[in-house]
């Protein structure tokens, strides 16, 4: 039990000292500008005890205990608080400039991160819990970069300085302002053991109310249709309980902590005082001198104990950096293509790929055992129209995954043949050769125009028409007053359905690829807008590979092919018309 308690505590230290060096390497960018924070709140620091110096000897020559020129001290005294005045001006402007750089090319890192990471590592992550990291986690980070040396040395320096002058003027008054320190490295310790478990549990319990309010108001349609708005309120509200009584309990730890160190303090103060009173009654210091030692000795206690709550603040950053490092140690996708894999892209854009699935077997990381597709082969030649059907889960959309490259096969293998007899195997980086248009038909808020040139930036204002008229959109894009250029609201807000679904077969016919994978997307539309559709395909794509997942028969009457997965396998079947 012992040497697990041990092993326990030896790898939070060692846990903690790595989160710190990612810290500093993350600071270390910016370590001019970090410099110059830190260089002014020394100095700060360096002035404001000065100022008491400065004191002391002008209330000395007022009492007469020196000879020296007040006005010269008063003047130094005046100097140095209006440039404390400036430096904190200057220090907060220098401060917000790196934060905000930090906190933007840092979530910009992430967010990178997070659409790079292979696609499987992801599914442990809820959109909420990567929103958290991404905001709340790199704010902390922001912060902490360059705020944690500045904070530190400051700190040191006011104790150091503070402690020195002290000395200077009576050692016995300097051991006094050292009382509290042992009970404070106490409760240090009693600190790092608790803060940090508080810390971790609050962040995790926050990412997880942000992730329930995502997924409810992805879901709020749904939510209003069945009547269960109070059946999420409640739940909600339960989150809410356990992250409030995590928070209480952290702060009953802070009061209990921050009051004893209080009374330590005030106990200091306290002795402070009659033994400067001692001191000035037996004639040993002045009156200067007394109320400097009094200020002095609460900036040092002061400063003990901010430097005691260095240790939480590091928690806290550890906790963060430890969250944000989890998001860039996830396997990233290879999306680059070798030579020899450009050559073929480049050389298959216009005459397009057989695909050949050899023995495809695959499961999901989290279900080892259980196998969605199993040691099936088939193949679809360059220019077919296939489609694909069979009930929900059984492994049709796992089969457009696999061959973009987002999964890879469990055993077996995807292969892509050219006009050339060149063959590569599906992956990542072979991308370019398809087009997608996923169940959901996800649309962005933006215009009619910028959903689609986010698959081709260049597309001129005649090529978008005409892909909306081929996926029979543009007609009743022609009667919006913007046209092309009107605005689409959050989830296809101001669109049908069947409308944005359009829109998104135009987005993905727009990227002019030799293969096209529509899932489910004559869904939402009437038979004879359907029929249209699939008209301008046979016509428009005959030279292209297109396959559909479907359950719609005008779908089957125009394929070439059609599988129907079942057993885990895909088996062609033959469809007639009745």
């Amino acid at each position: 039990m012992f040497m697990g308690m041990v092993r326990e505590k030896t790898e939070k230290i060692v846990g903690l000292k790595a989160e710190l060096q990612w810290l500093w390497h993350i600071s270390s960018v910016y370590k001019k500008e970090i410099f110059v924070i830190t260089l002014i709140s020394v100095i700060s620091s360096i002035f404001s005890l000065s100022i008491n110096l400065c004191l002391k000897y002008v209330i000395d020559t007022v009492t007469g205990e020196n000879k020296a020129h007040v006005a010269f001290y008063a003047v130094v005294a005046v100097v140095l608080m209006l440039s404390n005045i400036g430096f904190s001006a200057l220090s907060s402007r220098i401060r917000i400039k790196i934060y905000v750089r930090i906190q933007n090319e840092l979530q910009l890192d992430v967010y990178g991160k997070i659409f790079n990471a292979q696609w499987e590592s992801l599914r442990e992550y809820r959109k909420g819990d990567l929103i958290n990291r991404l905001n709340s986690d790199v704010s902390s980070i922001a912060n902490g970069a360059i705020g944690w040396w500045p904070n530190l040395l400051s700190v040191l320096t006011q104790f150091v300085y503070s402690f020195f002058l002290i000395v200077m003027n009576d050692p016995t008054m300097a051991l006094i302002a050292f009382i509290s320190a042992p009970f404070s490295a106490f409760m240090s310790r009693f600190m790092i053991r608790r803060m940090h478990e508080h810390n971790l549990r609050i962040k995790e319990l926050s990412a997880d109310m942000m992730a329930y309010q995502t997924d409810s108001f992805g879901n709020l349609q749904y939510i209003k249709a069945f009547g269960i708005a109070d059946v999420v309120h409640r739940k909600l509200k339960e989150k809410q309980n356990a992250f409030k009584e995590e928070n209480l309990d952290y702060n009953k730890v802070s009061i209990v902590m921050s009051t004893l160190l209080k009374l330590a303090g005030l106990l200091v103060t306290f002795v402070s005082y009659a033994w400067g009173i001692y001191r000035l009654h037996q004639g040993a210091i002045t009156y200067g001198t007394m109320v400097m030692f009094l200020q002095i000795t609460l900036t040092l206690s002061g400063s003990f104990n901010a430097l005691l709550k260095v240790i939480p603040t590091t928690i806290n950053l550890g906790t963060s950096a430890s969250r944000i490092m989890g998001i860039e140690n996830l396997p990233s996708e290879d999306v680059t293509p070798t030579p020899q894999e450009r050559q073929f892209i480049d050389e298959s854009l216009k005459t397009g790929v057989d695909i050949r699935c050899q023995n495809v077997t695959f499961s999901y990381s989290d279900e080892p055992n259980v196998n969605i597709l199993e040691n099936t082969s088939f193949t679809i030649k360059k220019g077919e129209t296939v489609a694909i059907v069979g009930g929900s889960g059984l492994g049709k959309t796992t089969f457009f995954r696999l061959l973009l490259g987002i999964l890879s096969c469990t055993a077996g293998k995807i292969e892509l043949e050219n006009v050339n007899g060149d063959i590569m195997t599906a992956n990542a980086s072979m991308r370019e050769l398809f087009a997608y248009v996923p169940q959901g038909n996800p649309i962005t808020e933006a215009t009619i125009a910028e959903n689609i040139r986010m698959i081709n930036p260049d597309a001129t204002d005649e090529e978008i028409i005409g892909v909306l008229k081929m996926a029979c959109a543009y007609d009743f894009v022609k009667e919006l007053p913007e046209g092309i250029h009107a605005h689409i609201g959050e989830n296809g807000k101001g669109f049908s359905e069947g409308q944005i679904q359009r829109i998104a077969i135009a987005r993905a016919l727009i990227k002019d690829a030799p293969v096209i994978l529509f899932d489910e997307v004559t869904s939402a539309l009437d038979e004879e807008t359907e029929w249209r559709l699939l008209e301008n395909i046979r016509t428009h794509l005959h030279n292209k590979t297109v396959i559909f997942v479907t359950h719609k028969l005008n779908t089957l009457q125009i394929s070439d092919k059609i599988f129907k997965v079942e057993n885990r396998k895909f088996q062609r079947v033959h469809f007639e018309v009745s």
